[in-house]
């Protein structure tokens, strides 16, 4: 029978597994994402997400829920994340619920489309850190992008924001994300302005993941210009971006708004684009990645302080950053898949100062990542042993 401790003897034992990058870890991890979408009815031009044009998404299944249940009680942040507009989904007040009852935030990835009055004050019921994908800086990138209206939605936003700092919450996060490519690369700037006039303090720049659409190009019309991932991500729209940022920096710090831990500068730095890209068709085809061909040095705290990635058929892949499944839900408890050899091999390759292959040329999580209670153990443990 699986020992469950009470959540302040958790979050102990986990700082101390994650500091001293224990192989076999004595702890519950503290950040869990959830499929609670598969399925978008929006059209954003680049996104993966698979379309349900006409169709309503897919749900988390109830008993995968009822078997995670007993470690709700341990986490620090829920994730309502994958596949889909998290604030769609029809459970979304017992995601709200979860979170609120367990003192842990509610974080996800949301295009803003569907907040309105009644939605705001449910979410605030919450502790929040929301990231708002908005991939533009001007009205014409965004209605070519998301292909709505930029002013009506970063209203939405505001509004939202403008509640939470009137009701006193103030551990509540906001930020910003822009996937850069060509489309918007020239835009850096006004987004970093856009963001502090919605009262958002933080963004991130993101870099444009391929898919089977952008690949051979896609359009909505037959009379718009075609979107082709090799035309918008590209090594021009990467030097580009390098040379904008120390610019568009200046104007953050002058405005009081953190670029946070986007990984489109590491992708512009590590030379690997071609690579990845050969490592997702080969993943998706073989379920295998062929690069690097010799391993990296890295440093994760995924395998400990977690960011499983629950999907709706019961998978718990290792994180939301990559495909990589450790076990199943439907075959065994979450307890034995978070103990078991996948994830002891993959601990032992970080605490050697390995990046596992599965991994690929991802950075990596640290406690930059999120301001949670555990993070701030972590590093006292750390500071501690120097």
């Amino acid at each position: 029978m699986v020992e469950l401790y009470d959540r302040d003897e958790n979050r102990d034992r986990l700082a101390n597994d994650a500091a001293t990058k224990s192989v076999d870890v004595s702890s519950f991890p503290a950040v869990m994402y959830i499929e609670s979408q598969r399925g978008c009815p929006y059209d954003c031009i680049m996104c993966t997400v698979p379309k349900t044009y006409g169709r309503t998404p897919s749900e988390m299944p109830e008993v995968i829920l009822q078997r995670l249940e007993p470690y709700f009680q341990y986490l620090e942040l829920l994730a309502i994340h994958g596949n889909g507009e998290a604030l769609l989904s029809r459970n979304i007040q017992r995601y709200i619920e979860i979170a609120r009852d367990n003192d842990a935030f509610l974080h996800c990835n949301t295009t803003a489309f569907p907040l309105n009055n009644k939605l705001i004050d449910r979410l605030l019921e919450a502790k929040l850190d929301l990231r708002f994908s908005i991939h533009a800086g001007s009205k014409r990138s965004y209605r070519r992008v998301m292909n709505d209206d930029l002013d009506k939605v970063t209203g939405k936003i505001a509004k939202l924001v403008d509640k939470s700092i009137s009701r006193g919450h103030k551990d509540n996060s906001f930020w910003f994300s822009a996937i850069i490519m060509k489309e918007n690369v020239e835009e850096m700037a006004d987004f970093v302005r856009l963001a502090h006039r919605t009262g958002v303090n933080e963004v991130r720049f993101m870099r444009l993941l391929p898919n089977h659409r952008t690949l051979f190009g896609t359009r909505r019309s037959k009379d718009e210009i075609r979107f082709i991932h090799h035309e918008q991500s590209n090594r021009s729209v990467l030097r580009r971006f390098n040379e904008l940022l120390p610019e568009v920096q200046e104007i953050a710090d002058e405005l009081g708004v953190n670029i946070g831990a986007g990984d489109m500068e590491h992708w512009s730095d590590a030379k690997a684009g071609s690579k990845d890209l050969a490592n997702r068709i080969s993943d998706k085809l073989l379920s295998k990645k062929p690069f690097p061909l010799r391993p990296l040095e890295g440093s994760c705290l995924v395998p400990w302080t977690g960011q499983v990635q629950i999907e709706q058929n019961g998978d718990v892949g290792l994180c939301c950053a990559i495909k990589h499944v450790v076990g199943n839900l439907y075959e065994q408890d979450f307890a034995e898949i978070w103990q078991n050899e996948q994830m002891t091999n993959l601990r032992r390759s970080f605490a050697e100062g390995k990046q596992p292959k599965v991994c690929g040329y991802c950075n990596g999580v640290d406690t930059d990542e999120y301001s949670i209670p555990v993070n701030l153990q972590i590093d006292q443990r750390r500071s501690a042993e120097l």
